[in-house]
């Protein structure tokens, strides 16, 4: 018989973490964990503030599901009953469904990717993210950033050109942007992703409000490198308009329910011939290993939050030259620490 418990947990930042409309020292993460006899599954719900869902609205969520309808041999239907009980909460139904990946991995003792025919996920390439920063603080993040290959830069503001500078100036690794919606108008948008291009970035996320989706086609039709959408896309309900406007996605598993439907998403997206980023918030290294599991099906991976937070209560992922690898084959592959204070 399955049980369901759940706590709250505080991540905080080694430094503030800025990015465009917003500055934060930590983030709201709900934990669920699902146990069968002696064995448990861990999922995370990720709340930062920008996000409709709260730990109240998981917590309200969490009580209304019975665990005995959680059947981790039938994930599918499992999600229709989740659905059942609300048309929304993203982020709480993510992390059920991580909870019962792991659980389920654990009972047979494999890891999840193997029910995704993905790669096991060892010396998995991921970007380090930097924030909005001062260039004092950009120099201390590019240390801490210096065995990875490819940094992406948080822009957004009327320094932009000046950060892409300082940052070429600095290092010789290559970049990509994530604008999170901060160029305001088409002309903007569409002048400033020339310019990144012809500076070399790998590609641009999301340059614009979410719900002006039509406006980003003449910024993809005249770019040669990838416009990815972030916040306009959510689920696979939304493929058929970014696939007119955008040239690729990044898949979240806190936006689009879990791993289950992060990975019909891919298949269907790769039909449309969009690019994939597999993509995080600033999430504990629970949630990161469930999203590592489908890396090998992404063109491009952002999986660094681990990094980025200081008190993670979970162990199970190594960084090591830049590059993420599990260290456990079974479940997720983490393990929850023992000695923090939640």
């Amino acid at each position: 018989m399955i049980t369901l418990d759940y706590f709250h947990q505080k991540l905080y930042f080694h430094q503030p973490f800025k990015l465009s409309g917003n500055q934060r020292n930590f983030t709201d993460s709900v934990i669920v964990k699902l146990q069968n006899q002696n064995l448990e599954g861990y999922g995370e719900a990720c709340l930062p503030p920008y996000l409709v869902e709260t730990k109240e609205s998981v917590e309200a969520f969490l009580k209304k599901v019975d665990p005995l309808k959680l059947n981790l041999f039938h994930l599918e239907e499992t999600m229709d009953y989740l659905d059942s009980l609300s048309g929304g909460n993203c982020a709480v139904k993510a992390a059920l469904d991580m909870a019962m990946h792991d659980l389920l991995g654990k009972i047979e003792s494999t890891p999840v990717c193997r029910y995704y025919d993905s790669e096991f996920p060892t010396n998995i390439q991921t970007v380090f993210t930097i924030g909005l920063s001062s260039e004092e603080e950009m120099l201390e993040k590019l240390e801490t950033a210096k065995d990875f290959k490819t940094i992406k830069l948080k822009l957004g503001s009327e320094k932009d050109l000046q950060i892409v500078e300082f940052f070429l100036s600095q290092t010789k690794q290559s970049f990509c942007v994530d604008v999170n919606q901060g160029w305001k108008s088409q002309e903007e948008a569409l002048e400033k992703s020339l310019w990144m291009q012809e500076k070399g970035a790998l590609f641009i996320e999301q340059p614009m409000p979410k719900t002006r989706i039509k406006e980003n086609k003449i910024i993809r039709d005249n770019l040669q490198i990838p416009l990815l959408a972030d916040e306009s896309f959510q689920t696979l309900a939304d493929l058929d308009s970014i696939s007119e406007n955008f040239s690729g996605i990044n898949i979240k598993l806190s936006k689009c329910g879990g791993i289950f439907r992060a990975a019909k998403i891919i298949e269907q997206a790769r039909k449309k011939n969009l690019k994939i980023m597999l993509g995080c918030m600033s999430e504990s290294s629970c949630a990161i290993a469930a999203g590592a599991h489908l890396a090998s099906r992404a063109d491009f991976v952002d999986l660094d939050s681990p990094m980025l937070i200081k008190n993670d209560p979970f162990d199970g992922i190594l960084y090591k030259n830049g590059n993420l690898s599990l260290i456990s084959k079974k479940g997720l592959g983490i393990k929850r620490r023992e000695n923090e204070d939640y």
